[in-house]
């Protein structure tokens, strides 16, 4: 029986290019493949198995601590104002 490979979560947002660019163009792609979704939808796959590593949300984490675990060291985050995200009420 042929070895699953690694599913990785990919959300194709500018903040995470620079990650998926590197594995894309310079590592060896035969041992993982990419699923790709929103960030909604990579977190939902992740809590149900359908990814094995992924990003992902601060929430989904918080939410399921105790089945992620956490790379140390390693965010996509800000020392100062961001806004790339905007949240819009009447």
């Amino acid at each position: 029986m042929p070895e699953q490979k690694l599913r990785i979560g990919k959300i194709p947002y500018a903040n995470l290019f620079p990650i998926f660019y590197i594995l894309e163009n310079e590592c060896d792609c035969s041992e993982y493949e990419f699923v790709e979704g929103v960030p909604s939808a990579v977190n939902r796959m992740l809590r149900m198995g359908e990814v094995d590593v992924s990003p992902s949300s601060s929430i989904e984490y918080l939410r399921h601590s105790d089945e992620y675990a956490i790379v140390e060291n390693h965010s996509i985050s800000s020392m100062a104002t961001v806004g790339s995200i905007i949240l819009l009420s009447r």
